[in-house]
Parts: C-alpha cells; structure tokens; sequence
C-alpha cells in the first residue's frame, strides 16, 4: 500500500505500475483510477483479495517470471469449491502468468466444473476489454442459471 500511494501520498509509483501492467496504457485513465483508490478503505481492499488468494512466494515467482516454478504450487484454494467456476485470464498479465489459474483447477478442488477463457489483455483485463469479460460473464451466468 505504501508502495502504491508513494512517500508523499501522491501515487506516483502508481503511474509506473499502471503503465506497465495495462496492456493499451491511457494516461488520462490514471486520474480516475488515483481517485477511486484513494477513497478510505479501497486500496486495502484491492490488494486484500490478492493477499488471501496467492501466497508470497507464488506471487514473487510469478512477478519474477518462473511459471515452471510456480506449476509446483498448483493450487489457489483450500478445499472445494461447491458450484460452477467461470475463470478469465489476461494473455499479457505481467502480474499473474495466465497458467497460475488453470494449474489450481483440479477435479478435485472444483467437482462442479471450471470454464477457463483467456483474453489478450493486461492485467486490468476488465477494463481493457469491458464487452468481452461482460459477454463471457453472461453467458456463463445464463449457462449455469438453467
């Protein structure tokens, strides 16, 4: 969090992050996303969810590029998930290599099935395709709803 919002609170490391983790980077973009994470409690939230899915060590071999390394560690979750998973990866993801999903998917951690896409995105992959994710997320929602 430090990192993100910089020494003095003005989240210049942010546009360094920004500007390599999207795929089609937008300055104008930055603003807006330097407001929302600003808001109290946001920034802690947004990076709460990859504190509790990826553990350290496959976060740092993932940013460090060791996908073989990172296939030893083949799951996100403890235990079982009960219902239908939609998984969506971003083909140019400097973050989170788009294997790191599909090697935690086992029979036995998703018994009710896992539907992986991969997008040819950044990391931000929702705000860089926004029809494409809305339109897999649809579909997959009408699927399952029968």
């Amino acid at each position: 969090e430090i990192y993100l919002s910089g020494p003095y609170d003005d989240y210049e490391n942010l546009k360094l992050f920004v500007s390599k983790w999207y795929l089609q980077y937008n300055p104008a973009r930055l603003e807006s996303i330097k407001n929302t994470l600003n808001q109290p409690g946001v920034l802690t939230a947004a990076l709460g969810y990859y504190r509790h899915i990826l553990p350290p060590r496959q976060v740092y071999l993932s940013l460090s590029g060791y996908s073989e390394e990172v296939s030893r560690h083949k799951t996100l979750t403890e235990g079982t998930v009960q219902v239908p998973v939609l998984g969506v990866t971003a083909t140019k993801d400097v973050a989170v290599c788009d294997e790191l999903l599909e090697y935690s998917a086992t029979d036995e951690n998703f018994p009710a099935g896992i539907e992986f896409h991969k997008i040819e995105s950044g990391h931000f992959l929702q705000h860089e395709k926004p029809q494409e994710v809305s339109a897999l997320i649809e579909n997959f929602l009408e699927k399952a709803s029968r």
